[in-house]
Protein backbone atom coordinates (compact mmCIF):
# COMPACT_ATOMS: atom_id res chain seq x y z
CA UNK A 1 0.00 0.00 0.00
CA UNK A 2 2.82 2.40 0.86
CA UNK A 3 4.46 1.68 -2.50
CA UNK A 4 1.20 2.54 -4.33
CA UNK A 5 0.87 5.82 -2.39
CA UNK A 6 4.47 6.75 -3.18
CA UNK A 7 3.95 5.98 -6.85
CA UNK A 8 0.75 8.05 -6.91
CA UNK A 9 2.47 10.96 -5.17
CA UNK A 10 5.42 10.69 -7.54
CA UNK A 11 3.04 10.70 -10.54
CA UNK A 12 1.27 13.81 -9.28
CA UNK A 13 4.59 15.60 -8.69
CA UNK A 14 5.80 14.74 -12.19
CA UNK A 15 2.51 16.00 -13.67
CA UNK A 16 2.65 19.26 -11.69
CA UNK A 17 6.30 19.81 -12.62
CA UNK A 18 5.48 19.19 -16.28
CA UNK A 19 2.67 21.73 -16.24
CA UNK A 20 4.87 24.28 -14.47
CA UNK A 21 7.37 23.98 -17.32
CA UNK A 22 4.61 25.07 -19.70
CA UNK A 23 3.83 28.11 -17.61
CA UNK A 24 0.36 26.71 -16.90
CA UNK A 25 -0.56 26.80 -20.61
CA UNK A 26 -1.24 23.69 -22.68
CA UNK A 27 1.57 23.18 -25.22
CA UNK A 28 -0.85 23.54 -28.15
CA UNK A 29 -2.68 26.67 -26.95
CA UNK A 30 -2.30 29.78 -29.09
CA UNK A 31 -4.24 32.42 -27.15
CA UNK A 32 -6.22 35.15 -28.86
CA UNK A 33 -4.14 38.32 -28.70
CA UNK A 34 -0.97 36.51 -29.77
CA UNK A 35 0.90 38.10 -32.67
CA UNK A 36 2.06 36.58 -35.93
CA UNK A 37 4.64 38.69 -37.72
CA UNK A 38 5.46 38.11 -41.38
CA UNK A 39 9.22 38.60 -41.70
CA UNK A 40 9.69 37.98 -45.46
CA UNK A 41 7.83 39.17 -48.51
CA UNK A 42 5.45 36.62 -50.00
CA UNK A 43 4.16 36.56 -53.58
CA UNK A 44 0.39 36.09 -53.63
CA UNK A 45 -1.52 34.97 -56.72
CA UNK A 46 -4.55 36.87 -58.04
CA UNK A 47 -7.95 36.13 -56.50
CA UNK A 48 -8.54 33.64 -53.68
CA UNK A 49 -5.31 31.94 -52.66
CA UNK A 50 -3.83 29.20 -50.53
CA UNK A 51 -0.10 29.01 -49.94
CA UNK A 52 1.65 26.31 -47.93
CA UNK A 53 4.71 26.67 -45.69
CA UNK A 54 6.52 23.69 -44.19
CA UNK A 55 9.86 23.75 -42.38
CA UNK A 56 10.13 27.43 -43.28
CA UNK A 57 9.88 26.70 -47.03
CA UNK A 58 7.24 28.21 -49.28
CA UNK A 59 5.36 25.67 -51.43
CA UNK A 60 2.44 25.79 -53.81
CA UNK A 61 1.19 22.45 -52.47
CA UNK A 62 4.01 19.92 -52.20
CA UNK A 63 3.97 19.27 -48.45
CA UNK A 64 4.21 16.14 -46.33
CA UNK A 65 0.76 15.95 -44.70
CA UNK A 66 2.07 13.80 -41.85
CA UNK A 67 4.39 16.57 -40.62
CA UNK A 68 3.26 20.02 -39.41
CA UNK A 69 2.63 22.61 -42.13
CA UNK A 70 0.70 25.86 -42.39
CA UNK A 71 -1.66 27.11 -45.06
CA UNK A 72 -2.10 30.85 -45.68
CA UNK A 73 -5.60 31.84 -46.88
CA UNK A 74 -6.99 35.05 -48.28
CA UNK A 75 -8.06 36.91 -51.38
CA UNK A 76 -6.32 39.53 -53.49
CA UNK A 77 -8.29 42.04 -55.52
CA UNK A 78 -5.51 42.34 -58.09
CA UNK A 79 -5.75 40.55 -61.43
CA UNK A 80 -2.02 39.90 -61.48
CA UNK A 81 -1.25 39.03 -57.85
CA UNK A 82 0.54 41.09 -55.22
CA UNK A 83 3.55 40.97 -52.95
CA UNK A 84 2.68 40.85 -49.26
CA UNK A 85 5.30 42.85 -47.40
CA UNK A 86 6.39 42.11 -43.81
CA UNK A 87 3.40 42.82 -41.57
CA UNK A 88 2.36 42.27 -37.97
CA UNK A 89 -0.95 40.48 -37.38
CA UNK A 90 -2.94 40.09 -34.19
CA UNK A 91 -4.61 36.70 -33.77
CA UNK A 92 -8.25 37.51 -33.06
CA UNK A 93 -9.74 34.01 -33.08
CA UNK A 94 -8.32 30.50 -32.73
CA UNK A 95 -10.14 27.27 -33.55
CA UNK A 96 -8.91 23.75 -32.90
CA UNK A 97 -10.55 21.05 -34.96
CA UNK A 98 -10.34 17.62 -36.49
CA UNK A 99 -11.29 17.65 -40.18
CA UNK A 100 -12.01 14.06 -41.12
CA UNK A 101 -13.31 14.95 -44.60
CA UNK A 102 -10.06 16.75 -45.53
CA UNK A 103 -8.03 13.70 -44.56
CA UNK A 104 -10.05 11.23 -46.59
CA UNK A 105 -8.91 12.24 -50.09
CA UNK A 106 -6.36 9.60 -51.10
CA UNK A 107 -6.98 7.29 -48.13
CA UNK A 108 -10.75 6.92 -48.19
CA UNK A 109 -10.70 3.11 -48.39
CA UNK A 110 -8.18 2.82 -45.54
CA UNK A 111 -10.19 5.26 -43.45
CA UNK A 112 -13.41 3.28 -43.91
CA UNK A 113 -11.62 0.04 -43.06
CA UNK A 114 -10.22 1.59 -39.87
CA UNK A 115 -13.64 2.82 -38.79
CA UNK A 116 -15.26 -0.58 -39.36
CA UNK A 117 -12.66 -2.29 -37.17
CA UNK A 118 -13.37 0.15 -34.32
CA UNK A 119 -9.93 1.70 -34.62
CA UNK A 120 -9.11 5.38 -34.72
CA UNK A 121 -10.07 7.59 -37.67
CA UNK A 122 -7.51 9.39 -39.81
CA UNK A 123 -8.04 13.16 -39.79
CA UNK A 124 -6.40 16.53 -40.41
CA UNK A 125 -5.60 18.00 -37.00
CA UNK A 126 -5.95 21.76 -37.40
CA UNK A 127 -5.23 24.98 -35.54
CA UNK A 128 -6.92 27.83 -37.44
CA UNK A 129 -5.91 31.40 -36.59
CA UNK A 130 -7.98 34.35 -37.83
CA UNK A 131 -5.82 37.45 -38.31
CA UNK A 132 -6.23 41.20 -38.08
CA UNK A 133 -3.79 43.86 -39.21
CA UNK A 134 -3.95 47.64 -38.89
CA UNK A 135 -2.72 47.78 -42.50
CA UNK A 136 -4.84 46.58 -45.44
CA UNK A 137 -3.79 43.03 -46.30
CA UNK A 138 -5.24 40.16 -48.32
CA UNK A 139 -4.10 37.56 -45.76
CA UNK A 140 -6.87 36.76 -43.26
CA UNK A 141 -6.26 33.22 -41.97
CA UNK A 142 -3.41 30.86 -41.20
CA UNK A 143 -4.28 27.21 -40.61
CA UNK A 144 -1.55 24.93 -39.28
CA UNK A 145 -2.15 21.20 -39.48
CA UNK A 146 -0.92 17.65 -39.88
CA UNK A 147 -2.51 14.33 -40.72
CA UNK A 148 -3.07 12.13 -37.67
CA UNK A 149 -5.53 10.09 -35.64
CA UNK A 150 -8.25 11.56 -33.43
CA UNK A 151 -7.59 9.34 -30.42
CA UNK A 152 -3.80 9.11 -30.64
CA UNK A 153 -2.51 12.48 -31.86
CA UNK A 154 -2.78 15.87 -30.20
CA UNK A 155 -3.13 19.31 -31.72
CA UNK A 156 0.01 20.97 -33.01
CA UNK A 157 2.15 22.47 -30.28
CA UNK A 158 3.23 26.10 -30.42
CA UNK A 159 6.73 24.79 -31.19
CA UNK A 160 5.36 22.67 -34.10
CA UNK A 161 3.70 25.78 -35.55
CA UNK A 162 6.88 27.83 -35.17
CA UNK A 163 8.92 25.09 -36.86
CA UNK A 164 6.48 24.83 -39.77
CA UNK A 165 6.52 28.62 -40.32
CA UNK A 166 10.31 28.82 -39.99
CA UNK A 167 11.79 32.23 -40.83
CA UNK A 168 8.65 33.41 -42.63
CA UNK A 169 6.74 34.25 -39.46
CA UNK A 170 7.38 34.87 -35.77
CA UNK A 171 4.64 33.67 -33.41
CA UNK A 172 4.66 35.56 -30.09
CA UNK A 173 2.30 34.66 -27.26
CA UNK A 174 1.08 37.28 -24.81
CA UNK A 175 2.49 37.08 -21.26
CA UNK A 176 0.42 35.04 -18.86
CA UNK A 177 -1.33 36.80 -16.01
Amino acid sequence: MKVAKRLSLASVLVLVAGCAGLGGRAPYTVPEGSTLTLRKSVELPAGPFSIWIQDGRYALRAVDDYRPFCKLHGKTSSTSGVTLQPTRFRIVEVRYRYDIAAARGAVRVASLALRESGDDELTMIQTQMKLHSDEPTPLDTVTCMKRGFVRRDSFLSVEDIRTALGDYFTLDLPPQE
